[in-house]
């Protein structure tokens, strides 16, 4: 919320790790200052046996003109990081059945 403006941040895998080996969680957050602002945000982190590690990061700032109810706010992380979730796995599916021509 600080931030106040759309962020992102991919983090690159650990050597030798592959997502298509890991369990995917998507962790939201989002809230309301009073009625100056609200943001939302998510963490997509991967899971393996051994450990975790996350992978890709983003928030999205709504000033004081649209500021949103702080429900409002977490079902928008939760929307944005499953809609992220589901891109991300159309993207591989796709890259996969291509490179298994």
């Amino acid at each position: 919320m600080d931030e106040k403006r759309f962020w992102q941040n991919f983090c690159p895998l650990t050597a030798g790790r592959q997502l298509r080996d890991a369990n995917l969680v998507v962790h939201c957050d989002g809230g309301r200052r009073g009625d100056a602002c609200s943001a939302a945000a998510w963490i997509l982190e991967a899971v393996w046996g051994d450990g975790s590690q996350i992978v890709y990061m983003a928030g999205v700032f709504v000033d004081e003109v649209d500021v949103l109810f702080s429900f409002v706010a977490e079902a928008t992380a939760l929307d944005q990081g499953s809609k992220f979730l589901a891109d991300l796995h159309a993207a591989t599916t796709q890259y996969e059945s291509l490179h298994a021509l």
